[in-house]
């Protein structure tokens, strides 16, 4: 939502509007401390409810993590354990809230984000080594995908309560935390106006105001030996420096750490946490100290306006408040001299009589219901904004009454919103009840975190906004070009099942007929362009008859074809369509992709690959064929109520994937195995025949599986202790661009597998992957490959031959033609550099002779 100005009046008024409270760790080795003095703060065993993505951005950039080695997610597992650790034992009960389906109000802010990630990705990979050494390029505040997909098995594995929300979840951890009386940590403002409704929240506590107090392990140094003292007085320049930086590290010693991150199992050995503290904001301290009620505090925020305000409201804003520092203390007074105003009113029983504050003959036109109490409180101090600025201008400001009903009418919507007990539009319509049995299991799926609430925005607003991360900019985005054929399942599976419960929902026809006849044109104009032109020569009666024959049959032909083109535009044109946004060069691409059934796909994927259709799907394309040679229309493919051995075959289809040897892997690996078959696959059709030798390598491949299995055996095995030294033991620096590249694209297609089992509803049947691919791992294998050489590194002890041999295997099977050509690291001989003629040392030698 975002209520302008609120950030930074909070960080003004921080003092007055807020405390900081301290929770020994362990609970109850001491006392609790509110700004610095003790006090009973309650019953232990707080409620803590936390805001996923706040908590998911906020980890991840406290790692400083090293954006072209891909970001790792075993130290992210490592740091959310310890703050797990930590809370849990100060006392807090936790509980993680992730957000619903996106809004559409949300998609401009959305697509600005993404935007901005292109344009790091550009300055990030076209950065030269030296600048890429540099902390600001190295550290670059950019999330790779699967992050969220760590958090769920962190928490999972910890049995941490996580429910998913219903659009966006500001309103929905407000409410928990007012029913369990508990704090909130995020890091958003409208907290602060959220709290006016809930008053048993105990406070908003922001990520950046949290900080993790902990001692040193061992006692103060001790103190250098006194010299004899023989009556006489001896000074010592460098025993009294060495004296000093002993009494300044005895001093340091002593005085608590404040770190950003809970102490890591790195950092025991000499660190110890003592305690957490943080700054807890008071909805009640705000409201006093604007001067309003609690409960107003949502029609302030309606009143300031948010990011997601009218036109109108602008330029009447910019109009009156031109110059003011600051408009919340201002708008605040107007709200409270017209609240007043209000309660006076109707304890005397005066009549409501409107401000002149609009002009114009239209006032019966656009009446404003003032019995509802919030429209009527918004209406008058709309007014009194309107008189404020004439006076404060000194000069007539224009406001017509059809503008004074509308940025009315908007604030009104907006103080709804921040207020409890809204309803949700977008999560309503996904749940309305349905006959359709295969809509009923995806919304069950939903509230079991097993279908994406990306999955939800696309069935409501047919848009999706693909993940940005670093790859080469020259080169087509993976997203377009390698992901794409992988989601098309997707949206042809979930689709189908939401348009047999809402067929209203299908592609209007008027815009299907536009479609059609852009694509008309556009192969007109390509009969154009291959037209030939004909040259006049001298011919025999007989040839001429032959020849106006031939002309004719090819008339006849070109004609045919024409309609068969005109046909299948116009079918392409009337299919559902999905509005992808993918990175291009500089900017995001906006592209409309047609849905196909899903027999179409299959026998897609058969003709350009010439992989055998399974047995199991066979059924599915024929009975569509045979339906649609006799011109009925084909029954569409609902996914969901499909047996569990079919959606199993369709998966693995879908990753060309669909071989008798993937049984010899454990199902873990299934996933990890098929969408790297996947990516060698569909990157070689990007790249075609001729440019094969540019695809994955055999060093890339056995790089990728090699990284998957050390991983996989360091999630089972190792302890918190070993893992820190696996993360100490990576690489800094940048790694080509290609290793890079590579990287992403395996990530973006992992992504998109972990989508595709939650629209075949398999995520009990296929775990995910995502955190398998640690890319660190990826790059200091591949980098040791080409150089030759084997290292000794602290993960070495965790390979697992037996299991990467099976899996190498596996990828490779009846692949191995589209593996591209591998490369070897070329060697560079470094120049000697030319001795460097001091020639002013030898006029001196000269001058001095």
């Amino acid at each position: 939502m975002g209520v302008l100005g609120l950030t930074r009046w909070a960080n003004d008024s921080e003092r007055l509007i807020s405390s900081q409270l301290t929770f020994p760790v362990p609970e109850g080795s001491s006392e609790s401390l509110v700004d610095g003095e003790p006090a009973d703060l309650g019953p232990k065993g707080d409620w803590l409810v936390i805001d996923a993505w706040a908590w998911i951005h906020y980890a991840w950039h406290s790692m400083n993590a090293n954006v072209y080695q891909g970001g790792s997610f075993v130290e992210f597992r490592l740091i959310l354990n310890a703050w797990i650790d930590t809370l849990e034992a100060a006392g807090f009960k936790i509980i993680v809230v992730i957000d619903g389906p996106r809004l559409h109000q949300k998609l401009g802010a959305t697509l600005n984000r993404t935007q901005n990630y292109v344009r790091m990705n550009v300055k990030l990979m076209r950065a030269g080594p030296k600048l890429r050494a540099d902390p600001e390029f190295e550290n670059g505040r950019i999330l790779p995908p699967g992050p969220s997909d760590c958090l769920f098995s962190v928490l999972d594995a910890r049995n941490i309560e996580c429910k998913v929300g219903a659009e966006e979840v500001d309103s929905e951890i407000a409410q928990i935390a007012n029913e369990r009386g508990g704090y909130v940590m995020s890091r958003d403002s409208d907290f602060l106006i959220l709290g006016g409704n809930t008053p048993q929240c105990k406070g908003y506590i922001p990520f950046s105001s949290v900080e993790f107090v902990a001692q040193e392990i061992g006692g103060q140094p001790e103190a250098p030996p006194a010299d004899d003292d023989d009556g006489f007085t001896t000074v010592s320049t460098a025993k009294s420096k060495r004296d000093k930086k002993q009494q300044a590290a005895a001093k340091l010693a002593n005085l608590p750490h404040l770190l950003r991150t809970p102490v890591l199992p790195g950092q025991r050995a000499t660190l110890k946490e003592t305690s957490v503290r943080f700054r807890c904001f008071s909805s009640a301290k705000c409201a006093s100290q604007l001067q309003i009620p609690m409960s107003l505090l949502p029609v302030l925020a309606a009143l300031v306006g948010t990011e997601n305000r009218s036109g109108e409201q602008v330029e009447l804003y910019n109009t009156v408040f031109h110059g003011v520092a600051n408009r919340m203390p201002v708008l605040a007074s107007t709200l409270a001299e017209q609240y007043a105003a209000i309660k006076a009113e109707d304890a005397s029983g005066a009549k409501d009589a409107p401000q002149p504050a609009a002009e114009g003959p239209d006032e019966s036109e656009h009446e404003i219901d003032t019995r509802d109490p919030v429209l009527r409180l918004l209406t008058r101090c709309f007014d009194a904004v309107v008189q404020y600025g004439r006076k404060r201008r000194g000069a007539h400001i224009p406001v017509s009454w059809a503008m004074r009903q509308s940025v009315v009418i908007s604030m009104h919507a907006v103080a709804l919103v921040f207020m409890p007990g809204k309803s949700d539009e977008a999560i309503d319509r996904f749940m309305k009840k349905s006959d359709v049995h295969a809509l009923e299991k995806y919304q069950l799926a939903y509230w079991a975190r097993q279908f994406d609430q990306v999955l939800v925005s696309v069935l409501l607003e047919r848009i999706y906004i693909a993940r940005v991360y670093l790859e080469e900019p020259d080169e087509p985005s993976s997203q377009r070009a390698v992901v794409r054929p992988l989601r098309s399942f997707i949206w042809s599976a979930i689709l189908a099942v939401w348009l047999a419960a809402h067929p209203d929902e299908e592609v209007q026809p008027e815009l299907a007929e536009q479609v059609a006849q852009v694509s008309l044109d556009g192969a007109k104009e390509e009969e154009d362009d291959d037209e030939e032109v004909e040259v006049e020569t001298e011919k025999v009666e007989g040839e001429e008859e032959e020849e106006e024959e031939e002309e004719e049959e090819e008339e006849e032909e070109e004609e045919e074809e024409k309609e068969q083109i005109s046909k299948d535009d116009a079918a392409l044109a009337a299919l559902p369509k999905i509005t992808e946004y993918t990175r291009t060069e500089y900017s995001l691409r906006k592209e409309d992709v047609p849905v196909l059934p899903l027999p179409e796909l299959i026998e897609t994927i058969s003709s350009r690959t010439h992989l055998p259709i399974p047995a199991e799907l066979g059924p599915l394309v024929e009975s569509y064929a045979s339906a649609k040679d006799s011109g009925s229309e084909p029954q569409p493919v609902h996914v969901p109520e499909l047996p569990e051995n079919v959606r199993m075959q369709l998966w693995l289809y879908a990753h060309y994937a669909a071989i008798p040897q993937m049984d010899q892997l454990p199902r873990d690996m299934w996933p990890l195995a098929a969408t790297l078959r996947y990516a060698i696959v569909a990157n070689r059709e990007r790249l075609g025949s001729m440019r094969t030798k540019h695809n994955w390598t055999l060093q890339e491949v056995e790089a990728a599986v090699y990284t998957a299995c050390v991983t996989r055996k360091l999630y089972k095995d190792a302890t918190p202790e070993e893992h820190q030294a696996v993360v100490d033991a990576y690489a800094r620096g940048s790694p080509p661009n290609r290793s890079i590249s590579l990287s992403t694209m395996l990530g973006f297609t992992l992504e998109t597998s972990v989508m595709l089992t939650q629209a075949m509803l398999l995520c009990d049947k296929l775990p995910n992957a995502c955190t398998l691919f640690e890319a660190p791992i990826f790059h200091a294998r591949l980098s040791e490959q080409l150089d030759e050489c084997s290292q000794e590194t602290a993960w070495r002890q965790f390979e697992d031959k037996e299991l990467h041999d099976r899996v190498l295997a596996v990828v490779l099977e009846g692949i191995e033609d589209r593996i591209g050509r591998t490369r070897a690291r070329q060697a560079t001989t470094q120049r000697a550099a030319p001795s460097r003629q001091r020639r002013h040392l030898g006029l001196l030698s000269e001058t001095m002779l």
